[in-house]
């Protein structure tokens, strides 16, 4: 069996429906450390991870594996002791942020905020975009 810390409850996250096989995961937010603490190898750090909380970590037993929610991993590296893999999320954004990207550039060409404001107001404002 393998032991795993989650920010967030597994049954919350569509995609971890159902944990594999010999997955048995706890949620750690970076409050008091889980009951499984002598136990756990692979850490899932929540987005407000703190260097306290790389510090509470550095001496668990059998930590072998920190996750990154963040391509960047600056905040962290100095915290991580030897022998620990650091892995980040480098590329898990991509497709998110360019569609992101896409919607905010038809929204500012199209005028979004003028109609929303209308919207909002109840009113009809008429105007000719992204010409």
């Amino acid at each position: 069996m393998t032991r795993v810390w989650l920010p967030d409850p597994p049954e919350t996250v569509a995609s971890l429906q159902p944990l594999p096989d010999g997955i048995e995961a706890d949620v750690w937010s970076g409050g008091e450390l889980p009951a499984s603490k002598d136990e756990v190898e692979f850490i899932v750090l929540p987005q407000s991870a703190r260097p306290a909380m790389l510090d509470a970590i550095a001496t668990l037993p059998s930590l072998k594996v920190i996750q990154l929610m963040s391509a960047g991993a600056e905040r962290v590296v100095g915290h991580v002791p030897a022998g620990i893999i650091l892995c980040n999320a480098r590329g898990a954004h991509d497709t998110a942020t360019a569609e992101w990207t896409v919607g905010a550039i038809v929204a500012s060409t199209r005028n979004f905020p003028r109609f929303a404001r209308a919207q909002e107001a109840g009113t009809w404002d008429f105007a000719v975009s992204g010409s």
